[in-house]
């Protein structure tokens, strides 16, 4: 999963030699990341892919013990919901503009009729966690 955007910063290097300065030509070429940030945001994805794997185990625990006092569907809900209202209060204060907004509410629809369909609890902390993968690696 981690290959796959650097072989396509790769080949799109290829095809544009004056845009590639500075670009991961090879391992003998140049530099592996093109800035500080490229390299922090590939940073945080190892930091989240390891989380995601790393509490595997202990999440199916957890989720057996919320079930069997079936408080399950309750306090995944108030985890969605606490989440959703951080990112809100978060990107208000970014102020943005219409098609920002558009595009919120979009991914916002989205998520929630994906919601409404998963019937397993655990499966839908997947769409959170590999949701943030994918906006890291965009």
């Amino acid at each position: 999963m981690l290959i796959v955007p650097r072989i396509m910063v790769r080949e799109s290097s290829k095809l544009d030699p004056p845009a590639a300065a500075g670009r991961f030509l090879g391992p003998s070429s140049g530099p592996l990341f093109s800035s500080n940030l490229e390299q922090s945001l590939w940073l945080w994805i190892l930091a989240v892919m390891g989380a995601i794997y790393s509490t595997l185990s202990p999440a199916q625990e957890l989720a057996a013990a919320l079930r069997e006092r079936n408080v399950l569907r309750v306090s995944t809900a108030a985890f969605l919901l606490l989440v959703g209202v951080v990112i809100a209060v978060k990107w208000a204060k970014t102020r943005p503009g219409r098609r920002e907004i558009g595009a919120a509410l979009s991914v916002t629809a989205v998520y929630l009729t994906t919601l409404i369909r998963l019937p397993v609890p655990e499966v839908r902390s997947h769409l959170f966690e590999y949701g943030l993968v994918a906006m890291l690696i965009y």
